[in-house]
């Protein structure tokens, strides 16, 4: 598009002026100010399952107020933003729906009229790929509110934990944890 593109957290907070200590020896993140001096300007969020609205900070830093879907929309203001994201992607952690993609709670949280679109075409994966298989099976289980047949299926592309573990070993020369997790991918 030829134009910039960052992290939301570099766009919206301060990450070197801004930031604070707050005297607990925590480190604030400031938000900055939108200097945005265009009134038709739209902001694409990609991935924007993964963006939380719960209190998100530790005990060395917290950015802006916290919430991160909060601080977004306060510095995007009245501008248009377009939130591109996977529903059936995992939320975020500690939540049980990933905000920045339901129009009710953008509604509800932020006051704000949304317009909902999915794309039902795959275009990123082979048509017969158990991976595609498998999110599509997955997608149907929580369109239908199905989950009590649900099954993952195999495939020719499916390399199983224990081949992948062995093939792991042979590279690296045994020196693996034998307590490693490795479920199964796909190429």
């Amino acid at each position: 598009t030829d134009y910039p593109a960052s992290t939301i957290h570099r766009k919206i907070y301060e990450m070197e002026e801004g930031l604070k200590d707050d005297g607990s020896g925590k480190m604030i993140f400031s938000p900055r100010k939108n200097e945005d001096e265009f009134t038709k300007t739209i902001y694409f969020v990609d991935e924007a399952s993964l963006i939380s609205n719960v209190n998100s900070e530790n005990e060395l830093y917290r950015f802006g107020s916290g919430f991160l879907l909060n601080d977004l929309m306060k510095y995007c203001g009245d501008k248009k933003i377009v939130f591109v994201g996977d529903y059936a992607q995992l939320p975020p952690i500690g939540q049980n729906i990933s905000p920045a993609l339901s129009a009710e709670y953008l509604k509800e949280q932020f006051n704000v009229s949304c317009k909902e679109v999915y794309l039902k075409e795959v275009v990123r994966q082979v048509a017969d790929s158990s991976i595609l298989i498998n999110a599509t099976s997955i997608r149907d289980s929580i369109e239908n509110n199905v989950f009590n047949t649900f099954q993952i299926n195999d495939g020719a592309d499916v390399i199983h934990g224990e081949s992948l573990l062995n093939d792991y070993n042979k590279l690296t020369s045994g020196n693996v944890n034998e307590d490693a997790v490795i479920i199964a991918y796909s190429n």
